[in-house]
């Protein structure tokens, strides 16, 4: 499990420092009991490695889209070295990442969401 996991730490982000602590369990039995199956757990560690960014993009007041985009690893800095030491040959993450909320139409729903947002503190009406 570690393996795939510790490959993928820190995702497409170029991070100058990294640590890892894993604390691993074998067992023949899937998650929640249902059949599972991902390489190396690379589902877990996306999750974890994007959970974290979007922690850290609320924690700075900043948009987790813009947040993301500010740490990616850049296009000239190809070939890449992680702080972890895992080499990365190509990439062009902000284009790709620019494609996709263009795609899904990312600033429109971060409108609506601010739109429908209640002021800091403000108490639901009880029914």
């Amino acid at each position: 499990m570690a393996g795939g996991l510790l490959q993928y730490r820190d995702g497409s982000y170029d991070f100058p420092v990294a640590h890892v602590e894993v604390d691993g369990i074998y067992t023949n039995k899937a998650p929640g009991g249902v059949a599972y199956r991902c390489s190396f757990r690379v589902t877990e560690a996306a999750y974890a490695i994007e959970r974290a960014m979007d922690i850290m993009a609320q924690k700075l007041g900043m948009d987790p889209v813009e947040f993301r985009m500010k740490n990616l690893i850049r296009r000239e800095q190809f070939p890449y070295t992680s702080a972890l030491g895992w080499e990365y040959d190509s990439g062009d993450y902000h284009t790709a990442l620019t494609k996709a909320m263009d795609t899904v139409g990312y600033k429109q729903l971060r409108t609506e969401q601010k739109a429908k947002q209640r002021p800091s503190g403000a108490a639901r009406r009880a029914s």
